[in-house]
């Protein structure tokens, strides 16, 4: 049987319905894909070229044939190109898919799946994970780094661990979670496997990495909590000046006790201006608490001068009792 005589058969059976499947024809020498019978009817295969067509019908096309005109070729060689291209379209349609669906679906009245009720506890995860991807994206846009290590709070499902940007270009050993604020450190146990050590939670947070959507709080509050920043800033001044008279009155200062007043410092005044630019769009709040933020910001910076006045002195050999 010609090629394109079996192209022919293929064609009219798969416009009856019938799958052209992806099994060869087991004869030595064929490689025609066999035919399978429609879905729902009892199940027949056959090779086009061998067979010419299912068990008991009858062959219209010779195996032996080939003593046709070159007339009838050409006619037959465009019909079989018509009929293979709708066989194909045909193919893949859902009506007649190519690939096995599963007995579930060929029995009446199987259940269809639905999805369970929603809980309490699935709107929990779903409201925690929309919260969680919006925090990611916000700290990547600002460099922080996301780490292959998840939150170990049993209410944070699968939280990713985050890094803040490099600092002087040294890497932080902190990671912070983005959900419960949880920052952790990593440890080495006696057999040297490091592990995750809570350190710090909300609490003890600095105020640069709250989120910007805080709570609407009253101003009685907001002006109580400005006043204990303010307070906490005047301790750190106070103690920078004590700082700064042992070492006149020591005639030696330390470097490293400078630098890390220096640092606080900067800290202090980092958070003041976070504050006092959440209170500029804050409908909340109001000239004294605004006076109260400038003045703790004018401390601060008159004792950061003072402390880079030592650190230059030491510097140059220059600092009290050099004479």
């Amino acid at each position: 049987m010609s090629i394109s005589d079996v192209s022919s058969i293929l064609g009219d059976y798969m416009l009856k319905g019938w799958v052209l499947t992806d099994k060869s024809c087991r004869n030595p020498g064929c490689a025609t894909p066999l035919m399978r019978s429609p879905r729902g009817t009892p199940e027949v295969w056959f090779c086009a070229s061998c067979d010419g067509g299912p068990p008991g019908t009858k062959v219209s096309v010779s195996a032996n044939s080939g003593a046709s005109t070159s007339a009838n070729t050409a006619a037959s060689a465009s019909t079989v190109s018509s009929v293979v291209s709708r066989g194909r379209s045909l193919e893949s349609r859902p009506s007649t898919p190519a690939t096995e669906i599963s007995d579930s679906e060929d029995v009446p009245g199987s259940p269809l799946f639905v999805l369970p009720p929603e809980t309490e506890e699935s709107r929990r995860r779903r409201d925690q994970s929309d919260r969680a991807s919006k925090e990611l994206g916000r700290r990547l846009l600002r460099g922080w780094a996301m780490l292959g290590e998840e939150c170990q709070n049993p209410t944070c499902i699968g939280v990713p661990l985050m890094r803040q940007p490099n600092t002087g270009g040294q890497q932080s050993p902190l990671k912070e979670c983005v959900v419960c604020d949880t920052v952790y450190s990593t440890a080495r146990n006696g057999s040297g496997i490091e592990r995750l050590v809570p350190i710090q939670t909300e609490a003890h947070r600095s105020p640069a990495h709250q989120p910007p959507n805080n709570p609407v709080v009253s101003p009685a509050e907001n002006d109580r909590q400005l006043l204990t920043r303010s307070q906490r800033t005047a301790q750190t001044h106070e103690a920078v000046q004590n700082t700064q008279q042992s070492a006149l009155h020591n005639l030696i200062v330390d470097t490293e006790i400078l630098s890390e007043a220096s640092t606080n410092l900067q800290l202090s005044l980092k958070d003041l201006s976070n504050d006092l630019s959440t209170m500029r769009s804050s409908r909340f709040s109001s000239p004294e608490s605004i006076s109260r933020i400038a003045k703790a910001m004018s401390d601060v910076s008159v004792a950061l001068g003072d402390i880079e006045k030592l650190r230059w002195s030491q510097f140059v050999g220059q600092g009290p009792g050099a004479s």
